[in-house]
């Protein structure tokens, strides 16, 4: 059984000097691979997350010729899983498995029993005598979002006052355009984030939407447009999140289609052809379409307004909101109802807020104020 099998590598038909030890490695592998016979009794097994990165020889007949898709574990798969895990452990016996299942979109099954076993080490280092729900629940969250740091230093209630804006920002547009269950937004540090906006899908979805991949890649620009809006001016905090609504337009842009120059190109067609090309046109796209989901963004979150402020004030005084309180603060606005009535009725606008009706997307969203690493001498704070 060779695991990673893609770390092997793929030959190059335009040869490269530095090339050469990889052919090399390949070469010899199947070589290998072609010394065994019929009789021997030998199964050669490879796994790998990048089938697309084998080299084509190694798939051919008589080698690893026959491909078998392992896929994430849907809904019922990841319940039972719970159910499995659960039963190795000391749990109470009501816990809600169904929720469990439904907040855990995108695991693995390896995800989940380290869940199940982080539950276990939180209710012990609580005294508890059983794991309950509520550990499960936290154990969900640190496999998701990371631990909470020990030891952070406290932030100037300048940084604080813009985490609550900049997270009260992705959670409302994420609850405006229906990109997935808002769980909880908190400005309490979690792994290197300083704040977290906890989205996760509604269902298992293979197949998504350009109104979907549109309203995420707003759902990813609403912190920055929300610090624009209070203070304006945009903190560095956001750059994690312009890489991730980056990758999305690029690949709506030379991949699906999508993108506004009505190109089907595919640049990885283009790639595989050994065709020189200028991928200029195509990150100018890309720039193109983001300025103008970055400006649906902003007309969303001035109509969200008061919403934000709501949010905002409340993250400031009690740290972590659940996901209810965020859709009741857009429930309490009266034109957010009169938008997605008329969103209803027109069937195909290019406001954003007429697109209501996205759903959800991959994987949960985890949308954090990330600090940057700066010099030594710079003292404390976020550049």
């Amino acid at each position: 059984f060779i695991d990673e099998i893609d770390g092997i590598g793929k030959r190059a038909e335009q040869q490269r000097s530095s090339d050469a030890e990889s052919n090399r490695i390949i070469n010899q592998f199947l070589a290998e691979m072609d010394g065994f016979d019929g009789a021997s009794g030998v199964l050669v097994l490879g796994a790998t997350n990048f089938p697309n990165s084998l080299d084509p020889a190694l798939v051919r007949e008589g080698r690893f010729d026959r491909s078998i898709a392992v896929g994430l574990p849907g809904l019922n798969d990841r319940e039972a899983l719970f159910r499995l895990y659960a039963g190795k452990i000391r749990a109470e016996q009501d816990l809600d498995f169904a929720q469990l299942a439904r907040n855990t979109v995108g695991l693995t099954p390896a995800a989940i029993a380290y869940i199940a076993n982080h539950a276990a080490l939180l209710a012990a280092r609580g005294g508890a005598s059983e794991v309950s729900m509520a550990h499960f629940v936290d154990a969900v969250e640190t496999c998701r979002i990371g631990e909470q740091p020990s030891g952070v230093t406290p932030m100037s209630p300048t940084d604080r006052k813009r985490i609550a804006v900049h997270e009260a920002g992705h959670a409302l547009v994420a609850a405006a355009l229906k990109v997935g269950r808002v769980e909880k937004v908190t400005i309490l540090p979690r792994g290197q984030a300083l704040g977290v906006t906890l989205v996760t899908p509604v269902e298992d979805k293979r197949l998504h939407m350009e109104s979907e991949l549109r309203n995420r890649i707003q759902m990813l620009l609403a912190g920055r447009g929300a610090e624009q809006l209070y203070f304006h001016e945009v903190s560095s905090g956001a750059g994690q999140d312009l890489q991730e609504a980056s990758k999305i337009a690029l690949s709506m842009v030379g991949a699906l289609g999508m993108g506004p120059n009505g190109s089907l190109l595919s640049l990885q067609a283009v790639r595989d052809a050994h065709i020189e090309f200028d991928s200029g046109e195509s990150i100018r796209a890309a720039d193109n379409l983001l300025k103008q989901l970055d400006r649906d963004c902003m007309a969303l979150l001035q109509r969200l307004k008061p919403a934000l402020d709501e949010i905002a004030e409340r993250l400031l005084a009690e740290e972590t909101v659940p996901g209810e309180e965020v859709l009741a603060a857009i429930e309490r606005l009266p034109e957010m109802h009169h938008e997605a009535s008329v969103s209803s009725i027109i069937g195909h606008a290019m406001s954003s807020i007429d697109r209501v009706a996205a759903s959800a997307v991959d994987n949960a969203q985890f949308l954090d104020l990330a600090p940057v690493e700066q010099p030594e001498d710079d003292g404390p704070g976020m550049l």
